[in-house]
């Protein structure tokens, strides 16, 4: 079993070859502002499933980055 959260491994297997992080940032960089908005809800809605601390660390992480990534992307009014 992995150590990772459930999410977190799903999204190493969306990802392929890439890194993780970087495939979410694509991803995301092609998302309009209120789809962001949604993926940032629904990123932060996982944090209340009942993984442990350390999971959810990873989860929150990826939710900052693409946090400051969107709030970036709204002061260049993407």
């Amino acid at each position: 079993m992995s150590d990772d959260h459930e999410l977190i491994s799903w999204l190493k297997d969306y990802a392929g070859d890439q890194q993780t992080d970087e495939a979410m940032q694509q991803r995301f960089l092609r998302l309009s502002d209120g789809e962001r908005v949604r993926d940032l809800q629904n990123l932060s809605s996982w944090l209340a499933d009942d993984s442990n601390l350390r999971r959810k660390s990873q989860l929150m992480k990826l939710g900052q980055d693409l946090g400051r990534l969107h709030n970036a992307m709204r002061r260049a009014d993407r």
